[in-house]
């Protein structure tokens, strides 16, 4: 494993050392222009706090610690930058000891603390913090397609159907984090700044306004009303395809046309 003593202090023998060395130059002059004022100084910050905790694989099988051990501290730098970038928009702040555990660009930001999703149209694009989310699941659903589901605290479980594989964080990962708490170690006023005083039901659209779908997965139009559609004679319930009785209060249903299905998102109860 190099770290970033190593590729700092290691000799230009060869290209790939030299490379490494000027690397970590840039890296250094970038966190020296940070103090002195030229740069952000929480995004050097938190770009030296995923340093470390890739190196030191905090977080084991976090797809940046293979980008850390590979020494490229520029290649590093810019895809911290790029996260940084998306995660801590609109006057958001990393908290302490938050660092970078994954990021796809245009899909998601996932940090030790919170995820971002992005590219689908979600009532509010904040941050979930992971410690509003009991447990978390990928599972496929089409071809090159999954369904991810964020099962809550509260009881409620939210899915998001038609996401491209790769395109949301690994289960094992996300479950990692959720088991290990890192955020413990935070004050109820770090977690405070987190939420942003709004519950993840309210990110991900569970309360008022039914959930966004992504942009892959909007339904067609619907149709027309079908003239001959069964109809429940006893609750008024319309039928789905295939039902012989109602659904509501089970009554024997009549011959007719059955009712058209369509959805990927769903919102109910573990």
């Amino acid at each position: 494993m190099i770290g970033f003593a190593d590729v700092c202090c290691q000799l230009p023998d060869d290209k790939e050392a030299e490379a490494d060395l000027a690397a970590a130059s840039d890296l250094c002059e970038e966190l020296a222009s940070a103090v002195l004022g030229d740069q952000d100084p929480d995004e050097a910050a938190f770009v030296l706090q995923s340093w470390e905790a890739a190196c030191k694989a905090i977080v084991p099988g976090a797809p940046v610690n293979a980008l850390a051990w590979s020494g490229a501290l520029g290649t590093f730098w810019a895809f911290c930058k790029m996260a940084y970038g998306a995660m801590f928009a609109h006057g958001r702040k990393p908290l302490p000891g938050e660092h970078l555990v994954a990021s796809v660009a245009g899909c998601y930001v996932l940090t030790n603390y919170r995820l971002l999703l992005l590219g689908y149209q979600l009532p509010i694009q904040q941050p979930v913090p992971l410690w509003q989310i009991h447990a978390y699941s990928v599972r496929p659903s089409a071809l090159g397609q999954s369904t991810i589901t964020f099962h809550l605290s509260s009881g409620h479980k939210y899915s998001l159907g038609g996401m491209p594989h790769g395109a949301c964080p690994d289960e094992a990962l996300m479950s990692f984090l959720i088991v290990a708490r890192q955020w413990e170690s935070l004050d109820e006023l770090d977690q405070g700044a987190a939420d942003y005083d709004r519950p993840v039901q309210e990110i991900v659209g569970m309360d008022g306004p039914a959930p966004a779908l992504p942009r892959a997965a909007q339904p067609a139009p619907a149709p027309p009303p079908v003239m001959n559609a069964r109809i429940c004679s006893g609750c008024g319930l319309q039928a789905l395809s295939g039902d012989r009785y109602c659904r509501g209060c089970g009554t024997a249903l009549p011959d007719g046309v059955d009712a058209p299905s369509v959805g990927s998102l769903t919102v109910g109860e573990n």
